[in-house]
């Protein structure tokens, strides 16, 4: 008896083919995990990059997911979690997901 085998293949779609450059990143805010680790011989440093959440048109709207989808959740360290954007005037790309006292 032959038995014959029909063979499937499953595509997935991926977004994209490898994690984006985030300082190539122009337009939106993203709510982004920072992921730490040591290096040797040269100290704690950023890993990588993973996107959570965004894009959003204004850091405000940024600013009001990060507090329901990282503040309000038990099981997430806020201080892992950051908000990405254009460079601003310093030329950082890091925003604070918190708002400051002075803003």
């Amino acid at each position: 008896m032959v038995v014959e085998m029909i063979k499937t293949e499953t595509e997935t779609e991926t977004r994209y083919k490898r994690s984006p450059n985030p300082y190539l990143c122009k337009s939106g805010f993203y709510i982004t995990e920072l992921n730490m680790g040591f290096l040797p011989n040269d100290g704690y440093k950023l890993l990588s990059t993973t996107d959570l959440a965004g894009p959003f048109k204004t850091l405000e709207r940024a600013r009001e997911v990060f507090k329901i989808k990282v503040m309000k959740d038990p099981c997430l360290n806020d201080h892992d979690f950051d908000i990405r954007g254009p460079a601003d005037i310093t030329g950082s790309i890091w925003y604070a997901g918190k708002e400051r006292p002075s803003e």
